[in-house]
C-alpha cells in the first residue's frame, strides 16, 4: 500500500487475523526483510516458512529460519466459511497485495452461509466423534435482593474430548505495568480528568470470533436433539482451548480496521 514517505507492509496469519502494520521506505526484498525480521523478534519462536511472495527471495530466507510458529503470516481469497480451508492456497499479504487463489466467485455463496449462524446441524450417524457440551448455571447479583439466572453451554475442551493438534492457546491481558504506563501517558495531559476514566466490557466476547477450522460438538445432554445430531461451530465457544485466542487475534483485527494503531507498549493501543 503505497504512502506519501514510504510503504505500509499488512501482515496477517493463516486466520485471516490482523497481525501487525509496518511502514518501511522501499518494498525491494532486503527492505521487506529487515522489516519482517526485526516485527518477528518481539515475538516468542519463529515464524513458519510456509510464505511466499513475489518480492525477491524472501520464501528461501524464510526456509532458512527453519520455523515451526502456527503464526505464519499469510492471505487468502475472501471466500467464508470452514470447508474452504480444505481448498485454498495460502499466500502471504504484503504491501497492500491480495491474491485469491482457490474456488471461483460461484461457490462463495454457499460457504459465506455458514458464517450467518452459531452453528449447523450434521447427522450424529455421519460423525463417530465430537466435543461433548454441558450447560452451566450461575446466577449474578443485579441490586440488593435481586438476582439474574443465566444458562451457558460450555465445552468439555480438555485434551481427553478435543484431540486437536498444535492448538494456540495463549491470550495475554494487559500487563500491570502497561496500565501504569498508560495512566502515565494520560497524566501528563494538563486537561486530563481521571475521573472520565472509562471501563468497558465486552459481552459473551467469546462467542464471537469465527472459527477456521471444523470443529463438532455433542448438544448438550437436556438439548431435545442430543444423540441425533452434532453440531458444527461456525464461531468460538466457551470452555474450548482456543476460544481465548480466537477472540484475542478477532478483537486486534477490528480495533485495525476502526483506525487504531499498536503501541510499541505489548497490548497497549
Amino acid at each position: 500500500m503505497g504512502l506519501k514517505e514510504g510503504y505500509s507492509l499488512h501482515i496477517q496469519d493463516q486466520h485471516d487475523d490482523w497481525l501487525a502494520q509496518e511502514v518501511v521506505e522501499t518494498k525491494d526484498s532486503a527492505t521487506i526483510r529487515t522489516a519482517y525480521d526485526c516485527w518477528s523478534r518481539s515475538l516468542e519462536g519463529d515464524l513458519t516458512s510456509e510464505v511466499m511472495t513475489d518480492q525477491g527471495d524472501w520464501c528461501e530466507w524464510l526456509a532458512e529460519q527453519e520455523a515451526t510458529n502456527p503464526l505464519t503470516p499469510v492471505g487468502s481469497h475472501h471466500s467464508l466459511g470452514k470447508i474452504e480451508c480444505f481448498h485454498r492456497e495460502w499466500l502471504t499479504i504484503l504491501w497492500g497485495i491480495l491474491r485469491g487463489r482457490g474456488l471461483d466467485d460461484s461457490h462463495w455463496k454457499e460457504f459465506a452461509s455458514l458464517a450467518t449462524a452459531k452453528y449447523n446441524q450434521v447427522d450424529a450417524v455421519h460423525r463417530c466423534s465430537g466435543v461433548p457440551t454441558h450447560f452451566v448455571d450461575t446466577e449474578k447479583r443485579v441490586e440488593e435482593g435481586s438476582w439474574m439466572y443465566k444458562s451457558r453451554v460450555v465445552a468439555d475442551g480438555t485434551p481427553f474430548f478435543d484431540r486437536c493438534e498444535g492448538v494456540t492457546t495463549s491470550c495475554a491481558t494487559a500487563s500491570q505495568s502497561t496500565i501504569r504506563i498508560a495512566l502515565a501517558m494520560a497524566f501528563a495531559h494538563s486537561d486530563f480528568d481521571p475521573r472520565e476514566i472509562v471501563v468497558a466490557d465486552v459481552k459473551t466476547a467469546y462467542l464471537t470470533a469465527l472459527r477456521s477450522d471444523s470443529l463438532y460438538v455433542h448438544p448438550p445432554k437436556d438439548y431435545p436433539d442430543h444423540g441425533k445430531f452434532l453440531w458444527l461451530l461456525n464461531r468460538t465457544l466457551y470452555g474450548l482451548r482456543d476460544s481465548g485466542n480466537l477472540w484475542d487475534r478477532s478483537r486486534n483485527k477490528t480495533l485495525a480496521a476502526a483506525g487504531w494503531v499498536p503501541s510499541s507498549v505489548r497490548r497497549m493501543w
